[in-house]
């Protein structure tokens, strides 16, 4: 027999527990293999379309550690299949392919449904009983109906907010003089008669004086009416004014661009500035500053030694000396065939082969070493 779980809320949680037996001995309990939540397979009414989608739904063999008694817990929110889980539905959940006591077993587990058990109240059912003005009327409530059906001062002590409302009149706002509420009880406490028509009143003619005082009433629509008719008419002939300004700016500007040296310009000015500066201090070097410079670059600072490579063939003055001086100061070797030149670490860092024949010696251009 198919147990009925229940009629449950759109996107609740449904909970099944079922157990399993050993086929020898149906009072024995004994646990199900190979059950996972693809096993678990649903139909909708009575559809032929399976949802066996694992999405949602969570097992538990053995639940709580008790062989036998297992757990399929179903989250209805779960809208991966889209449109299955739906109001006003039968669903029936069963389990496919899993193995009991070394059977293979197929078992309908439960069934449930989602609010198809609820009584709505329709248009339909509301229109069928009519509910008009006149119906109302012929059923008002009143005092003496209240006082009927003993809807008293003591019964609502009970929730500690007891009100019984005595009288309660309203007339049009031309008129509110008669607009009161008397409170004839507050939690078993007789309350004096208590008229607001003098507030409203002081209220009322609190407001007619501001309207009196706010331009247009204080009513913003026509507030912004005016608003917008200045704007069409007084800031347009103000931006002209402005706009009109801006071109005699510009036009003044452009002339002292052409006036002035450089377009005005200050970055070239300054190095126009600079420059003159310059030819006017090298207009002013004597030969005495020229032989101190002179004897500086002899006696006072050095140049460093080359590096390794060939020697160019149009060489700059320094390094036309420094080679000179390598080849006077550092170690130079030769052997039968070659002739190197060393820098002070003892690095070749230009060659040169060498041959005799007995009658002409050949020394070669110079590479690079090692």
């Amino acid at each position: 027999m198919i147990s009925y779980l229940g009629d449950f809320a759109e996107d609740a949680t449904v909970y099944i527990m079922f157990n399993t037996f050993s086929s020898d001995d149906p009072s024995a309990s004994c646990t199900i293999t190979n059950f996972a939540n693809t096993d678990v397979h649903i139909h909708k009414d009575d559809g032929l379309t399976q949802r066996n989608n694992a999405a949602g739904i969570t097992v538990s063999v053995d639940f709580d550690g008790i062989t036998g008694s297992h757990m399929v817990k179903i989250d209805t929110s779960d809208d991966t299949v889209g449109g299955f889980w739906v109001v006003g539905h039968e669903y029936f959940v069963r389990i496919e392919g899993t193995t009991i006591d070394g059977a293979t077993i197929n078992s309908v587990i439960g069934q449930f449904s989602i609010e198809n058990r609820f009584k709505e109240v329709t248009v339909t059912s509301i229109a069928a009983n009519t509910i008009t003005a006149a119906s109302i009327n012929a059923d008002a409530i009143t005092e003496a109906k209240i006082a009927d059906n003993a809807i008293a001062g003591e019964h609502l002590n009970a929730t500690a907010c007891t009100k019984i409302i005595d009288d309660f009149e309203t007339q049009s706002q031309a008129d509110p003089t008669g607009f009161h509420v008397n409170v004839k009880e507050v939690n078993g406490t007789a309350q004096t008669a208590n008229d607001n028509s003098a507030d409203i009143n002081a209220i009322l003619g609190d407001t007619n004086e501001l309207q009196t005082d706010w331009v247009n009433g204080g009513r913003l629509d026509l507030i912004l009416d005016i608003i917008a008719a200045d704007t069409t008419t007084d800031i347009p002939a103000t931006i002209s004014t402005v706009q009109g300004n801006v071109t005699d700016i510009l036009a003044d500007t452009n002339e002292l661009q052409g006036d002035w040296v450089n377009g005005g310009r200050l970055d070239l000015i300054l190095d126009a500035c600079a420059l003159e500066a310059t030819v006017a201090a090298l207009n002013n070097i004597s030969t005495a500053d020229v032989n101190a410079q002179v004897s500086d670059v002899i006696k006072t600072d050095t140049i460093a030694e080359m590096a390794q490579g060939v020697p160019a063939a149009t060489p700059t003055m320094e390094d036309a000396i420094m080679y000179l001086y390598m080849y006077f100061r550092n170690e130079v070797t030769q052997t039968s065939s070659t002739l190197s030149l060393k820098n002070d670490g003892g690095t070749v860092i230009t060659k040169a082969t060498v041959s005799d024949d007995a009658t002409t010696f050949t020394k070669g251009e110079m590479v690079s070493g090692p």
